[in-house]
């Protein structure tokens, strides 16, 4: 099953025999901008309606998420994935975890 949004909206690696492969595709799109702009034409068109059906039923968990995730930092002692417990970042620099 194709889980791509839309025609031509992203470039599979595994297209190419190799990063030399890709490389050369990437810059052809450099220079071509009729090719590039392919691949900015679902922008226009829309998702397929396969990937809208697909996605439907998680409509509003973001806004669900960000509320039950609205955490004060001082406060935080850990996060809890699962089986994983995270301990927060204890530098003034963001996290990248």
């Amino acid at each position: 099953m194709d889980l791509a949004p839309a025609d031509k909206c992203y470039i599979n690696v595994d297209d190419f025999s190799g990063p030399a492969d890709l490389a050369a595709y990437l810059n052809r799109l450099h220079r071509d901008h009729r090719a590039y702009n392919e691949y900015l034409a679902w922008k226009q068109q829309g998702l397929r309606q396969r990937f809208l059906d697909l996605v439907e039923p998680l409509q509003g968990v973001g806004d669900a998420l960000s509320e039950e995730l609205t955490l004060d930092e001082d406060k935080v002692t850990s996060v809890s994935l699962g089986e994983h417990e995270i301990p927060p970042c204890k530098t003034s620099r963001p996290c990248t975890r």
